[in-house]
This record gives structure tokens, sequence and C-alpha cells, in this order.
């Protein structure tokens, strides 16, 4: 509360007058930040009924006469034109038309503002100071913080910054605003800072994120560890953001943090978080497209929507930090771009799925990804969902281009799809997505792809239907055929594995039926390395399944220097699979 005091003031010789002013010994000057500008009404109807509200969160009482107060055209004017005390943890109330804020607000107490100018409903600056000149809090308030519709603006936290925009929210109370008393909004921040991310974006420097803003002076090089990694710098580059320096690039995979404190004070105790590293080429697949989803309104199914999926090939975090696609260029060289990537993690092995999202939804388990795919796994630790905020990805039913970059425009994945990669006896692909067979071998090859037998039409976050797993370890052997006998239904494809001793200028593969007959042309004069993978998905070259049975696989490559060829054979059985 504000208070006057009668006081004695001794003139002459046991000569007393009273005097209605507060004595200088019970309100020392206050410093920066004990007073500070707690409620703006800036909008409101009529626009006589503005006020500012002054809050004293210090343990000593404040005299209003040494405080002045403008608006963003600095002309300030004093609080109070005579002394008055403003008690610790009291409110004072300055409107600009004290009759109009009575009949408004009949049960608040207010002071007269001398010099009050009006302020502006598109944004202004309250400051307050004072009267040496000594600023004690100013709020930059726009109208995206709050206050429109005839409510206040009001503070949430006292000791909170005065220049975020998430101090402050619009009263919920049912007059639209609580001068003089706690404010509706009022939620103090009695919580310590949290690191919510963690990325190398550099070979030795990483990028560290918080809950919220924090100190500056907390932010130093011992407040971090990477094992076997020293720290040699650390710095606040935004207000919840820090930047590392190393001495060498990291090898642990995460990073502990402790003693960092926020702007109130609050100090977090010790965390520890992935360190995700950007996507390499390699590191990371596309491993499933949808392309022609499934939307009928009239089925009694839920519609589906497009989606691309991730997979990681690596044993690290992998970031997603302003992954952006891109499809095919158009004559002028320019691609359409998508931009759905946030701080998320790829996990290690794990997936990714970018996906179409027509209602917006904040949470992938409230998404039309999950209500078509209800069975996927979302909201596992093993999944990150990037949902683009848009009704479609941009995938054309008649195939296109799929390329992937990291924040830094270089180029990770890509895949041209094509229609025909479904599985030919498939006469209507809509609602079916493609499904890579092995993550190892090329993504461009058609034989690597064919149609997703699950029941959803896809297995988003999941291991595919139809898939190869990893291959094991055949380095001992010159061509290896696995799995064998395989079926195309089970295993949609066999994978062909060849190691050479020197690398060949290039290479032929083809697959014979048990007659000798040639049935199918896996590569043919194409340039590789010493070694590589191939698959073949039980077809001839017309696209037809080939019949049961054991069949050759004859592997050439050819030295062009030495004018040797190279000839590895290996037989696989095709067989069909079991109910």
């Amino acid at each position: 509360m504000v208070r006057r005091v009668l006081s004695v003031l001794v003139v002459g010789m046991g000569t007393a007058i009273l005097c209605a002013h507060v004595p200088t010994s019970g309100a020392a000057p206050p410093n920066p930040g004990a007073v500070v500008i707690n409620e703006i009404l800036y909008a409101p109807a009529p626009s006589s009924n503005e006020f500012i509200e002054l809050y004293n969160r210090s343990d000593t009482a404040v005299d209003l006469s040494t405080l002045e107060y403008a608006d963003g055209n600095r002309a300030f004017s004093s609080v109070a034109a005579s002394k008055a005390i403003l008690d610790p943890g009291a409110h004072v109330v300055l409107a600009r038309d004290t009759s109009a804020f009575r009949a408004a607000f009949p049960e608040a107490e207010v002071r007269a503002a001398p010099g009050w100018e009006a302020l502006n409903n598109g944004g202004d600056t309250v400051y307050l100071r004072r009267a040496d000149g000594t600023t004690l809090d100013a709020v930059p308030y726009e109208p995206s913080w709050g206050g429109a519709d005839g409510r206040s603006l009001e503070r949430i936290d006292p000791a909170a910054p005065s220049d975020v925009a998430s101090n402050f929210a619009s009263s919920t109370a049912p007059a639209g605003a609580t001068p003089g008393r706690r404010n509706s909004r009022y939620a103090p921040d009695e919580r310590p800072p949290e690191p919510v991310f963690a990325e190398l974006t550099a070979e030795t420097r990483a990028v560290v994120t918080f809950s919220e803003p924090v100190r500056s002076s907390s932010v130093r090089p011992g407040a971090f560890a990477l094992d076997e990694t020293e720290i040699a710098g650390a710095r606040l580059s935004t207000d919840t953001t820090a930047t590392l320096s190393l001495r060498s690039p990291p090898s642990a995979p995460r990073l502990r943090v402790a003693g960092i404190r926020d702007r109130v004070g609050n100090r977090m105790g010790r965390a520890t978080l992935p360190l995700a590293y950007r996507p390499a080429p390699g590191t990371v697949i596309l491993n499933e497209i949808l392309y022609a989803p499934r939307a009928d309104d009239y089925d009694d199914r839920p519609n589906q929507v497009e989606y691309v999926e991730l997979r990681s090939r690596t044993d690290r975090f992998l970031s997603l930090n302003g992954l952006f696609v891109t499809d095919r260029p158009d004559e002028t060289g320019v691609a359409d771009t998508l931009r759905p990537g946030r701080r998320a993690l790829l996990p290690p092995r794990g997936y990714g799925v970018l996906a179409a999202a027509p209602d917006d939804a904040a949470a992938p388990a409230r998404s039309q990804l999950a209500r078509a795919f209800p069975e996927a796994p979302l909201a596992a630790d093993s999944v990150a969902v990037l949902l683009s905020g848009t009704a479609r990805l941009g995938l054309t039913n008649d195939g296109g281009l799929v390329r992937l970059h990291r924040a830094d425009g270089r180029r990770v994945a890509e895949v041209r799809y094509r229609p025909d990669w479904h599985a030919a006896g498939l006469d209507d692909p809509t609602g079916t997505a493609l499904e890579r067979i092995s993550p190892t071998a090329d993504a461009q090859s058609p034989d690597n792809w064919t149609s997703s037998p699950a029941p959803a039409g896809g297995t988003p976050g999941t291991r595919n239907a139809v898939g190869l797993p990893p291959p094991a370890d055949s380095s001992t052997a010159r061509l290896h055929v696995a799995p064998s006998p395989f079926s195309v239904e089970r295993d949609g494809a066999a994978r062909i594995r060849y190691s050479l001793d020197t690398a060949p200028s290039l290479v032929r593969a083809r697959i014979f039926d048990a007659r000798g007959r040639a049935v199918r042309t896996l590569e043919d004069a194409r340039l590789v390395g010493r070694s590589g993978e191939l698959v073949w998905n039980g077809r001839d070259d017309a696209g037809h399944r080939v019949r049961v049975g054991v069949y050759v696989v004859l592997f050439e490559a050819v030295q062009a220097g030495s004018g040797t060829v190279t000839q590895l054979k290996e037989p696989v059985i095709v067989a069909r699979a079991l109910d």
C-alpha cells in the first residue's frame, strides 16, 4: 500500500510543526529492478481508463516522489508530487483519469498521474526511473504480447526480464484487469533452466539450447563437460543458446551441463543430454515414401497423408535442426523447398518421419498421420516425427525427386522414385507406400523398392514390412547371396554382395536359370568400387516373377588396363513363402 506518515519537523527551540510527509530514513533510493512496471492497460474502452501499475518487489520501502515515469517519448513526470511510501510487496496505480478509473475499478486505490501522455495501442515503451536518472525498469510492449480487447497486459513474474514477451500476457480477471492487487497471470519462475538440445555445428563447435533465457555470467567453460574433449570457451549467443568452442572433435556421445542460472537466478543442478551430429551423406537414408495417400471421406477409413521416412545408419544421434527437403528443379533451376526441420534428434539406428499435417497438429499423437497409421510407434523414443504444417509435401504421383539437405545446405540423401517401382501386380498404388528393401544397396535401383504389404498401407516409424536385415559380415566371401532361399512375399529381394582384390573398371551382373538361360541383367558395364551390393527382386527383365527354383548369379569384373576378367558365381534359390 501507499501511505503518508505524520512526522515532526523541529524549527528553532522547542517548536514543532506537524507535516504530512514521509521521513527520508524510511525510503532509501531503490536499485534497478526493485520497483517494476507490473501491469499496463494501454487499449481500454474508453481510452480514459488507461493506467500503469507499479510493484515494489524489494524488502525496502520506496519514496514515490523520487520516481519518474514516461512513455516512448521519454518526457518524464514525477510519480508523486509529495513524499509517499510504497511498502515492500505493495502496488500503486497511476491513472490517466482518476474519475473514469474509479468508475471502472471502484475497489482499487489510484493516484493521479501528472503529465500523463496516452499510450500507443500499436506498441510503446513505459519507463520508470529515479529522479537522478537511474533507470529502474522499462517495458517495450507490443500488441503481440497481449493486452488487446480492453484487457490489461499483466506481468507474469516480477523478477523476470521486462523486455521479453514471454513474461507478459493478457489479464484473465473478470474485470479485465487487476489494478492494486496480484495479477491474474502471476506465476513466478521457481524452476531452474534445463538444457533441451545440443548439436555439433562444426568439428570443434557445439551449440546448446536451454528451456528459457539464461544469465550470460553463468555460461562459462566449467559449466560444460565432454569426455576426452576440453571445452575451450563458452559464450551466450542468444538469450537461450550457448556456443561452445572445443579443443578437438568430440568422441563422447553425451554432454554434461551444470550450474547454469536463468535470469531470475534459479540455478540448475547437473544434467546430461545427447550431443547430436549433423548428418553426412551415407549416415541417413530415405527408407519409405507414400506419395499417393488414400483420401476418401466416405470409405470409413482414416485419410492418409503424404510422408517420407528417414532411417539412421549410424550409432550417433543425428540433428534434424534446420533440415529441409527439395524436389525436382524447374527449367530455371529453382526447386520447391519444404523446411520442417526443428530441434529434434534422429536416434541411433532409428527412424524419422516427415509428414504432411493438414490439421497443423502440434503433437504427432494427435496428427492425421497417427490416425491413418494407429499401429505406428510415433511416440517412441526411437522415432522422430516432423510435421510440416502443410496439407501436402508436394510429392507427385507420376514420380519425382526427394532430396534431403541439412541446415547448411549440404545434400545428405536423395531418391528419384517412379510409380513402376511398385509390385507388378498392384493395379492402383493409391494408399500404398514404396518401401526400400535393403538400406545398404543402391537407393536408385528399382529392384531395391517395392510396395508395402502392411495392412495400413505403410510402416512409418518402424521396420519396413518388406526388407532385408543388415548384412552379415562376408569379408571372407568374394560373392555372397542372402537370404537363399528367398521369397518375394517374405523377403522382397536377395542381397548380392561382392568383394574384389582391386577396383575394377567395369562390372556386369546377370541371373541365369537352371538351363543356363539369362533371365535378368542387374548391372551392365557400370563403374563401381572394390566392394558393393546389388539386390534381385526375383523378377526377369520383363518384370515378371520367375519360377521357383535354383538360379545362378554371374558376376564379372573387367580390368581395362590388363584386360583381365574376374568371374564369380553363386547359386540362389527362389522359393514361395509358406502360409
